[in-house]
C-alpha cells in the first residue's frame, strides 16, 4: 500500500482496482514477477459454464438498471480468497470493509427494488466469487445503465474522515458523482474529502452509464466508523444514493 502525499489510502487494498492486466499483491508488483507470475480471473472462477453467477438481477420493469457492487469479498484479488478490505480492530471486535458495504448494498437494492428499480449486484455474499477485474464488464453484460461501487476509506492517520466519491470521465461520470457526494455530505454531517478523477480503477471501466466508487466514510476513523455501522444512519445514507439515482436530485 502507498499513502499518497496527504498520508491518506484512497483505498486499503488500492492495488486491487488498478487498470492492470494481472492482479496480485502490490509486494509481488515491486519485487517485479513477470507476467506469467500473475493470477487472471478464470472461468474456473464460477463452479459450472452454465450456473448462474453469484448475482442478482430483478425484474423491476424500468428501464434503468443499477449495477450495485460491495466492495472487495471472496476472489476479489484471488480465486479462493476472501478479502475483507480495510479493517479495524477495536477491542475483541474487528471490523471489515467488505462486511460493511455489503449490507449497505442489500438497503441500496432494496429500496431500489421497491421503486421498481432493475438491480444488478456483483455480489450478495461473502462467498460469491467477484473478481475485481470482472465487476464492470459483468454489469455491462448484465444491461445496466449506471454503476455504483460502495467502499470505506482508510488511513494510517485515525484523524482523516470524510466522505469522497470518485469518478473516471468527466463527462459522463462526475455530474452524478457531485450529486451524490452533496447528498451525502448533508446527511453524514461528515467532512468533504473531495471527489477524485480516477481513470486507474478497473471497477469504473463500466462503459454504458455513470459509473462511479463511493467512499463512504473512513473505517480507520472512530467518528466515521461508528456512525456508518448504525443502522438507522445506513438506511438514510442509502436512501440519499436511491433518491439522487433515480430523481437526480
Amino acid at each position: 500500500m502507498h499513502p499518497t502525499a496527504s498520508g491518506i489510502f484512497k483505498d486499503s487494498y488500492l492495488v486491487e482496482f488498478l487498470d492492470l492486466p494481472r492482479e496480485h499483491s502490490e509486494n509481488d508488483l515491486h519485487r517485479g514477477l513477470d507476467a506469467e507470475s500473475y493470477w487472471m480471473p478464470s472461468a474456473e472462477v464460477y463452479p459450472g459454464k452454465n450456473e448462474a453467477r453469484p448475482s442478482i438481477c430483478s425484474k423491476g420493469g424500468s428501464t434503468m438498471k443499477i449495477a450495485i457492487d460491495p466492495g472487495h469479498g471472496m476472489g476479489n484479488r484471488r480465486a479462493g480468497v476472501f478479502d475483507p478490505g480495510a479493517t479495524r480492530s477495536v477491542g475483541t471486535e474487528t471490523f471489515a470493509e467488505a462486511d460493511i458495504v455489503l449490507r449497505y448494498g442489500h438497503t441500496l437494492r432494496q429500496l431500489l427494488e421497491d421503486g421498481g428499480i432493475d438491480v444488478f449486484m456483483t455480489r450478495t455474499s461473502s462467498a460469491d466469487p467477484a473478481p475485481v477485474g470482472r465487476r464492470a464488464r459483468r454489469a455491462a453484460e448484465a444491461g445496466c445503465t449506471h454503476y455504483v461501487s460502495l467502499h470505506l476509506n482508510s488511513s494510517e492517520s485515525l484523524q482523516a474522515n470524510g466522505v469522497e466519491v470518485l469518478f473516471r470521465n468527466e463527462l459522463k461520470d462526475k455530474p452524478l458523482a457531485d450529486r451524490l457526494q452533496g447528498r451525502l455530505l448533508q446527511i453524514t454531517g461528515f467532512s468533504d474529502h473531495g471527489n477524485d478523477q480516477r481513470t486507474d480503477l478497473a471497477v469504473l471501466r463500466f462503459t454504458p452509464g455513470p459509473a462511479v466508487l463511493i467512499e463512504l466514510g473512513f473505517i480507520s476513523n472512530d467518528g466515521d466508523r461508528s456512525f456508518l455501522i448504525q443502522g438507522a444512519n445506513r438506511d438514510a445514507i442509502c436512501q440519499g444514493i436511491f433518491v439522487v439515482l433515480t430523481s437526480g436530485g
